[in-house]
């Protein structure tokens, strides 16, 4: 369903550059481990997760630095993407967020904090389904991946700081990266932040 949000009423971001810039998938920086694999973006392991049938593939995405380029490659061979993806890229996209979270809990949490509890909102020319299409200060589209991290910002400020938070791995087929299966990531305890934002 699509949302109408005002530009200066909420955290936007277009560009990685802008002051919420790190809630794009396409920020840099902010690297994973998953299933024992390095994985230098969010972007990096959602797009490597259209083909668990292909891991040589996978790998491939995952060995490009930069998460713009990653998409790109991904792109390259898109009529090879599972089936069901459009049943399950949410799915993914939110476990993305939270493996984020989970491995950068004190980063994500200042990022949070900075939001004051007001909509998250990505902006794009091309794609109102993950954000909004500005129009003159008047944001519109679906904003999923918005919507994404403002469920997790809720999930993290009702979450007990004297607890792992774990990533649980989505119930969903073949979650496979590079041969291996995606399984809880846990951070360890040390890595935990506390949760002060407003929502």
């Amino acid at each position: 369903m699509s949302r109408t949000y005002i530009h200066n009423e909420v955290a936007a971001f277009l560009r990685t550059s802008d002051a919420y810039g790190a809630f794009s998938n396409m920020h840099a920086g902010l690297a994973l481990r998953v299933a024992d694999l390095p994985v230098p973006a969010t972007e990096n392991y959602y797009q490597a997760m259209r083909f668990p049938h292909l891991p040589e593939f996978q790998a491939e995405i995952l060995a490009e630095p930069h998460p713009v380029k990653s998409k790109r490659l991904a792109y390259t061979r898109s009529k090879e993407t599972r089936a069901d993806w459009y049943d399950v890229n949410i799915p993914l996209m939110r476990h993305s967020l939270r493996l984020r979270y989970g491995h950068h809990p004190e980063k994500m949490s200042e990022l949070f904090a900075k939001t004051n509890g007001i909509p998250i909102v990505e902006i794009s020319s091309r794609d109102n389904f993950w954000g909004t299409f500005n129009e003159n200060g008047i944001l519109r589209g679906q904003n999923v991946l918005g919507r994404l991290w403002m469920e997790l910002r809720q999930e993290v400020a009702d979450h007990d700081p004297s607890t792992p938070f774990e990533v649980r791995a989505p119930e969903i087929a073949d979650l496979i990266l590079c041969g291996r299966q995606v399984t809880t990531f846990t951070p360890e305890p040390k890595r935990q932040a506390q949760a002060s934002f407003e929502i």
